[in-house]
């Protein structure tokens, strides 16, 4: 190695250090892992799980009725109202401040042109609905809550509010969608013939039928988990 080479190879590490310091991400770490985006609405999903598997877990016997409402549901991990409004008189971009009593607060997930009769909002306050045993709809948006603003801009009162959350179920019946011409999806997708087979097995458990027909609690409570 010439002498140059030498410098070059010593100089590394702090070269390399000093670029981590200098790029330090600013999300908090999570189990020891620092995100380089803000993951914490994904993540809030194991707190599903976990409600999930309570209600397997209950001492008079699985409540499989509570299971299936938060495995469909949802209501801790990415917390939407689409709220139906009167015909938009001008168009609302992506990322707006919604506001409704300066409580129910949140940002438009996706923009929506004049005429528009739908909005599509991302909640930024607590909304907690879904299949939660325990809700809290303290900053949910309400049809008696008052006028909508939009980045400062009234739009009146919504007519319709549906909340909806990422849910677990949800990542087998959006994987046709999204996973199509992924390598091992397609493959599981021809053996099991059908998109959502994970769905499929998980409802069977939770319903007791299909595939399920003749297990006893054990197997149904081991193919939901």
């Amino acid at each position: 190695m010439s002498a140059k080479m030498l410098r070059v190879a010593l100089l590394l590490p702090t070269l390399g250090a000093a670029a981590q310091d200098a790029r330090k991400l600013s999300f908090e770490s999570m189990v020891g892992y620092e995100p380089s985006t803000d993951v914490s609405q994904h993540s809030y999903i194991d707190k599903d799980q976990k409600e999930l598997e309570a209600n397997l877990k209950k001492a008079g016997g699985p409540d499989w009725a509570a299971a299936k409402d938060i495995y469909t549901k949802g209501g801790n991990s990415g917390a939407t109202a689409v709220m139906t409004v009167s015909a938009l008189g001008a168009a609302l971009s992506s990322g707006g401040a919604v506001e409704q009593n300066g409580i129910n607060v949140g940002y438009m997930k996706k923009a929506a042109g004049i005429g528009a009769t739908s909005i599509t909002v991302t909640y930024t306050g607590t909304c907690r609905e879904g299949g939660l045993a325990v809700q809290d709809l303290s900053g949910c948006f309400t049809v008696g809550g008052g006028d909508l603003s939009v980045a400062g801009s009234n739009i009146g009162v919504p007519t319709l509010v549906t909340n909806k959350y990422r849910t677990l179920a949800g990542f087998s019946t959006a994987a046709e969608t999204k996973m199509m011409g992924q390598e091992f999806f397609v493959e599981y997708r021809a053996y099991w013939g059908s998109g959502d087979y994970a769905n499929k097995r998980v409802m069977a458990g939770l319903d007791g039928d299909g595939i399920c027909s003749s297990c006893d609690d054990a197997a149904r409570m081991e193919i939901v988990k």
